[in-house]
């Protein structure tokens, strides 16, 4: 399986590394919609990607993926009224199980309001019990910022358990005003959204749960590294701040972070207005077929010879391999050695390539026969080349954990130069798992969220590039209410609503004002910014 690290950066920058020059394919909004219509077009190749082992509810886990808690058929309930359906396995949090006020069902719980009688924000954050809290120096032009860390039970099914501290940012701007909850969906990012910019909108951060320093004290509790836990974190953030930002809310984030926003979602559909999903992927397996098939025929006839060349530049990359590795810190690679790390950094270098580059490089690859410092520097700036050093390990521990328990992996593209890898059959999750960590994985965790998206889901958005590899795991919205597919013709994985043609963007961005209840101040535009450095790093999953 692959292990590129999904993107984790905001589309501040992200939309730098969107390509319209190449408008290859259609673009298009799939909608279903009780009030909103959408044009139909296209999902992207591959379609929506999301039918492989989901097209049934009998193995999807709890409420909506069985009969016990399939509430759609009531008119849109969010969530099941059962969290623990009796026609699949239990998923282990908590769902709000209420309707979603508006829609004709039982209004919403009401979050919790703290006694206080601070006046000013930074008094009024620290009186929510269990919120630390300071100003930031250096805020956002019209905002304020203030750095926060909340408690958070380690296990929120026993809220007697041990305690962490998680990481937030909050930027302010009015009480008024409507709010963002963004996350990564790895460590702290202080980037502002495109949703945010589009609204002049509030927006608080998240560190994903158990990214350093988000993290309990002792030995980290891998079982509880869950989408169900950490979908109670954003609930329990939403308890503390909603009484401060009565607007409306939605959750955003890219990549995993897109991922992250829609696990909150399923399980607690009352907490947020709208989700807006950029490039997120559901994966089904460990070894997902689907991403194979879709790097075979990416871009179809067009980029039938970038295909080619980027097949032989993998190849050149193996056969030529004594002349690269010396190139690398041996210091920085002590986990899988040089060698087998900079295998795996060559079987990531085609998913990187239409991931992150725009279509346009494609002319500019360098020829199987360039020097090896053109092929180390390639390989260096397509971010492949610290894949697998000891910081990545490190730092993506987490993310690997949740992968090998849940979230999934695609299969490796590896059949056009099987016959030259040393180490063939290494690059596999475990390789990269902490030591003595041996998660289970549970399928039914992904056919669950799918199940849920279909026949329960309401003012979802979701935005794919047509070039990503990512998109063959797009996510398929069945029968959900007033929700939105779109995909940027040219895209890689850093699109957003700023990369759709004119008709789609003004459909997204209008359909927000709808559900947000505000008016845009700004319509998104691609960024022209380079990605900075630390950026960089997470150019690959």
């Amino acid at each position: 399986m692959r292990i590129h690290i999904l993107a984790v950066f905001f589309f501040a920058f992200a939309v730098a590394c969107g390509s319209n020059d190449e408008p290859v394919g259609t673009t298009g909004a799939n909608a279903t919609s009780s009030g909103a219509a959408g044009a139909a077009g296209a999902a992207g190749r591959n379609g929506s990607g999301g039918a492989a082992g989901a097209s049934t509810g009998a193995s999807g886990g709890a409420g909506p993926a069985g009969s016990a808690g399939a509430a759609g058929s009531a008119g849109g309930n969010d969530a099941g009224a059962d969290a623990n359906g009796s026609d699949g396995a239990s998923i282990d949090a908590p769902i709000d199980g209420n309707g979603d006020a508006g829609d004709g069902q039982a209004a919403c719980p009401q979050a919790p309001k703290p006694t206080c009688t601070a006046t000013d924000l930074l008094g009024k954050l620290r009186c929510v019990p269990g919120v630390t809290a300071q100003t930031n120096p250096t805020p956002p032009a019209g905002y304020q910022r203030f750095d926060i860390t909340i408690e958070q039970p380690v296990d929120h099914m026993n809220p007697a358990s041990a305690k962490f501290q998680q990481r937030l940012v909050l930027f302010h701007r009015s009480h008024t005003a409507p709010l963002v909850l963004s996350t990564s969906g790895y460590g702290l990012f202080t980037d502002m959204s495109e949703v945010t910019t589009t609204f002049a909108a509030n927006q608080i951060n998240i560190e994903h749960r158990f990214f350093t320093p988000s993290v309990p004290a002792g030995q980290v509790p891998w079982d509880l590294l869950t989408i169900a836990q950490s979908a109670a974190d954003s609930h329990h953030i939403w308890e503390a701040f909603k009484w401060l930002y009565p607007a409306k809310w939605a959750n955003t984030g890219a990549s995993k972070g897109g991922e992250t926003a829609v696990y909150h979602r399923r399980f607690y559909s009352c907490d947020v207005d709208a989700t807006v999903a950029y490039v997120a992927p559901l994966v089904y397996g460990l070894e997902d077929q689907r991403f194979v098939t879709f790097l075979e025929n990416v871009g179809g006839a067009t980029y039938a010879t970038c295909r080619t060349k980027l097949i032989d530049l993998s190849k050149a990359l193996l056969t030529r391999r004594d002349e690269i590795v010396t190139k690398m810190d041996a210091a920085m690679y002590t986990r899988l050695g040089r060698d087998m790390s900079y295998e795996h950094a060559v079987m990531d270098v085609i998913f990187a390539f239409w991931q992150y580059q725009p279509a346009s490089r494609c002319n500019t690859l360098p020829a199987p026969t360039a020097s090896a410092d053109t092929l180390f520097t390639f390989m260096t700036d397509i971010g492949v080349i610290g894949n697998a050093d000891d910081s990545s390990f490190d730092y993506f521990a987490p993310y690997f954990v949740q992968s090998a328990y849940e979230l999934g992996l695609p299969a490796n593209y590896d059949m056009p130069f099987m016959s030259l890898l040393k180490f063939p059959g290494s690059y596999t999750i475990d390789a990269y798992l902490p030591p003595g960590v041996h998660p289970t994985f549970r399928p039914e965790a992904m056919i669950d969220v799918q199940n849920w998206v279909k026949t329960s889901g309401q003012r979802l958005m979701y935005i794919y590039g047509e070039l990503d590899p990512w998109s063959s795991g797009a996510y398929d919205l069945g029968g959900a209410v007033d929700s939105f597919k779109f995909t940027a013709a040219g895209g890689n994985h850093g699109s957003g609503i700023a990369d759709l043609k004119a008709t789609d963007k003004e459909l997204a961005v209008s359909t927000l004002e709808r559900w947000l209840g505000a008016t845009r101040v700004r319509t998104p535009q691609i960024s022209t910014a380079p990605l900075h450095s630390e950026e960089r790093r997470f150019l690959r999953r």
